[in-house]
């Protein structure tokens, strides 16, 4: 949300920079945020539904626990109308489930869109193959045709070894990043 907020600062006056916290990048990143962004709030059953394809959908149980603490902290708060969570959810997975085959990412013109409407963004990812080979594919394509903008440079992707998205999250983390890009403003 962040890119897409820079993105259209066209005044480049709100923003100085931007640290957009392992941002979604294609549709298969959209995980928990695609599954929502399709309930109807007001159906418990879409609602357990749901929570049940998350559970099928983990791979390790590690995974299932960072998943689960993450989704029961959201429901738990908003149990009582989680028609903002849906909404929420259908705003951030929403365009990258809009692209036809062969389209570029939204991604793509969020990031070249916010880095020329500010000093600097500042993108860290959670150690991810998924997310390494996606990345890897879209610096291919700028050495190609320049998609990231004139202004891209390496240092804009930062992978954390050893995290999750999640891990991501946490205080100290996200502080030392927001400290590194103002340092760096």
């Amino acid at each position: 949300m962040a890119l897409r907020c820079a993105a259209g600062d066209e005044t480049g006056g709100i923003f100085d920079g931007v640290l957009a916290v392992d941002p979604n990048l294609e549709k298969e990143t959209c995980f928990l945020t695609g599954m929502f962004s399709g309930v109807d709030p007001q159906n418990g059953q879409d609602i357990v539904g749901v929570l049940k394809k998350v559970g099928e959908e983990c791979g390790t149980v590690d995974e299932w626990l960072l998943v689960h603490d993450h989704v029961v902290d959201c429901v738990d708060k908003l149990s009582t109308d989680l028609s903002a969570l849906v909404r929420q959810c259908q705003d951030i997975a929403g365009p990258f489930f809009a692209v036809a085959p062969g389209e570029p990412s939204p991604f793509i013109q969020w990031f070249r869109e916010a880095r020329v409407n500010t000093s600097r963004v500042q993108c860290v990812f959670a150690d991810d193959p998924q997310k390494r080979t996606i990345i890897a594919a879209m610096r291919m394509q700028h050495m190609e045709n320049r998609c990231l903008g004139d202004q891209f440079t390496d240092d804009a992707f930062t992978f954390i070894p050893e995290t999750r998205h999640l891990d991501l999250m946490r205080p100290a983390v996200f502080l030392r990043h927001m400290t590194d890009l103002a340092t760096a403003l």
